[in-house]
């Protein structure tokens, strides 16, 4: 064989494996952007949740107020499967993993969802809605490899979050008593307080807080200043706290309006880290403000901590 033909054969041979190990790279890319976004945002406001093998399955996105659950399909061999059934089968994958990623939902204090799980009514409900899951992407990474991203809302009419309030509303009744022993003489003597705060900002940082569906606010003895029990079950729909990670996203929230009351919470113990403590003049503060204000029976709550 000549040599020049030689050199040819072996440039292309070259050629083709640098264009293999490019597309390769890039496919994988691909593949693993979602999942590898999901582990290194894993943070209080974006919650990676990993299955037994430590596999990223899906995120809990409580600043957006969303839910995400990852599936892969193949598209299996020989005919007649098609391209669709790839996609098809990493699709029922993500909607079943979606089950098992809202099971990791911090619901309060107390419990998360997998808790609720139990109730036959609430099964249904999460099947239904998981079918109504949101496409948010399908990427095809190998020839007969799929990977699928779908959603569910938190909040609102359509969100997970008005599922659980019957059965809260009932346990927290029970549970709860409204502090209302304070001694108010002391704030309305003064010309501190404006006509009406429009909110509250819980300033959480530094503390370890995490975010929940239904938080609460407490005193330093534990007594309820703040839950579902006393919130319009409409504003509940949207979670009792908004959750952001710096006091000027906060401040600039819809919820917040023109005159929030900011108040630093105080360091939480294990039991309720996500019960927000605050110490005894400012469970003072909030109660005199929300008398004016009524901004708590509408969840005009937003809570700074570490992203």
């Amino acid at each position: 064989m000549p040599k020049h033909l030689l050199r040819i054969i072996i440039l292309l041979l070259i050629y083709v494996n640098v264009a293999a190990c490019a597309s390769t790279t890039t496919q994988h890319k691909g593949l693993t952007t979602d999942e590898h976004q999901a582990v290194h945002r894993s943070t209080n406001l974006v919650q990676a949740v990993t299955d037994h093998s430590q596999r990223v399955i899906g995120k809990i996105d409580w600043q957006q107020g969303r839910i995400y659950s990852y599936g892969h399909g193949h598209m299996r061999s020989p005919a007649p499967y098609t391209v669709s059934h790839g996609r098809q089968y990493a699709l029922d994958d993500a909607r079943a993993t979606m089950l098992d990623v809202i099971r990791n939902l911090q619901v309060d204090a107390f419990s998360q969802a997998s808790r609720f799980l139990r109730y036959a009514v609430i099964n249904r409900y999460l099947n239904e809605r998981v079918k109504q899951a949101n496409i948010e992407h399908t990427l095809q990474y190998h020839d007969d490899d799929y990977h699928v991203t779908v959603s569910l809302p938190l909040l609102g009419d359509n969100g997970l979050t008005q599922l659980f309030i019957p059965t809260l509303l009932t346990r927290t009744r029970e549970k709860n008593h409204l502090a209302n022993d304070f001694y108010w003489e002391k704030y309305e003597q003064t010309n501190i307080w404006p006509d009406n705060y429009s909110s509250v900002i819980i300033d959480a940082r530094g503390l370890n807080y995490r975010p929940a569906m239904f938080a609460s606010i407490v005193d330093k003895h534990g007594r309820s200043l703040y839950s579902l029990d006393n919130v319009d079950p409409n504003a509940a729909m949207f979670m009792l706290c908004e959750y952001t990670d710096s006091m000027h996203a906060a401040q600039r929230s819809s919820r917040a309006g023109s005159t929030p009351l900011i108040i630093k919470a105080q360091m939480a113990e294990d039991f309720s880290s996500v019960n927000y403590v605050l110490a005894q003049e400012d469970a003072e503060k909030l109660i005199t403000a929300d008398s004016r204000g009524r901004f708590l029976h509408t969840a005009r709550v937003i809570v700074v901590i570490d992203d």
